[in-house]
């Protein structure tokens, strides 16, 4: 989690799901579906299109694609993943899987746009920011499941597993005030507007005493949440 000076959350993982297929076992339950393998592909590209918003020709396509392993969706609301958990029930769907994600979050929009950063798919920080300038930081270590399987990707029963927890990274404090951070930044729109700025503006606030830099702002800025 990344804080400002006093403890208001700046940016935040959350939890969130990942929607992934096995083609194989899609296609070998396929193979004693009704309709046969080609009608079972489109019963799951029908369902999760429609709750994922996904192109329907597109992800049929994939899942008639070679290769075992699918991600289908990721970071995806937990409310959605939890859609697709009641379709899987309903439909009796194999080859289907919904797993534990995580996805970054900024409660404040906008606000610090270029100080804080993004992150990208992977969780790591992107382009600018503290997520990119402290990443190793923030980020910590995944887990790992290491374990054997067989040609088709099926888990081999053996006692040989050796699970390697996660750790997770630091918090990170900033000397950055929200408050006076959306002030400036309040200030730096109305600025932009009034004197009709066309390169953009930026604004400091430093501590006097202690040269902590209270507000780091730029206009125009972007969502953080939405950044492309």
């Amino acid at each position: 989690t990344i804080y400002d000076t006093n403890g208001s959350v700046l940016a935040v993982s959350i939890s969130a799901n990942k929607i992934t297929a096995s083609r194989t076992i899609i296609n070998s339950t396929g193979d004693d579906y009704e309709g046969g393998r080609e009608e079972y592909q489109k019963l799951i590209a029908r369902g999760l299109s429609e709750i994922l918003a996904v192109d329907y020709d597109e992800l049929l396509e994939k899942l008639k694609g070679t290769g075992n392993y699918l991600e289908i969706a990721s970071k995806i609301d937990t409310e959605v993943g939890q859609k697709v958990t009641e379709w899987k029930k309903n439909n009796n769907i194999k080859g289907i899987y919904i797993d534990s994600d995580t996805k970054r979050y900024y409660p404040n929009g906008s606000l610090a746009s270029h100080v804080i950063g993004f992150t990208g798919k992977d969780g790591d920080g992107l382009v600018c920011g503290v997520e990119v300038a402290l990443n190793d930081v923030l980020k910590g270590t995944a887990g790992r499941v290491i374990t054997e399987v067989d040609a088709l990707g099926n888990e081999v029963p053996t006692d040989e597993i050796k699970r390697i927890d996660p750790i997770d990274g630091y918090n990170v404090t900033l000397t950055i005030d929200a408050t006076i951070q959306y002030m400036v930044e309040e200030a730096l729109q109305d600025a932009t507007i009034d004197f009709g700025v066309e390169e953009g503006c930026c604004c400091l606030v430093l501590d006097p005493d202690t040269g902590d830099i209270l507000a780091m702002a730029s206009n125009p800025g972007f969502d953080l949440n939405s950044p492309y």
